[in-house]
């Protein structure tokens, strides 16, 4: 189905994932995030910023291990912290749309 976002026609499938990898920016990020009632914070982009930059460099999605890893680093968080401050962001429908996606 096509939608238009930001003034663009923007492609998705049956289930609500982009088609194209090169529709998503900000803009749709931030639409994807309001139709799951999600607000969007600066963790939510530094996770996206990692994924589409493993993306770029590899041509696959970030397993969620080093997705977590790479998220702690960039926050500079100790690792033997409790991991409930990771839980916020690896456990919604957004975020596995994003992997999906970047698939």
């Amino acid at each position: 189905m096509m939608m238009n976002i930001c003034d663009k026609e923007i492609e998705f499938d049956g289930e609500g994932y982009l088609i194209n990898p090169e529709d998503w920016d900000k803009c749709v990020a931030e639409y994807i995030s309001k139709s799951e009632n999600i607000v969007l914070n600066k963790e939510h982009w530094i996770i996206f910023d990692l994924m589409r930059e493993h993306y770029k460099d590899n041509g696959v999605a970030p397993d969620i291990r080093h997705t977590a890893k790479q998220f702690g680093k960039a926050l500079d968080i100790d690792k033997k912290l409790p991991k409930a401050k990771y839980s916020l962001y690896f456990h919604t429908d957004m975020c596995n749309k994003l992997v999906k996606f970047l698939e």
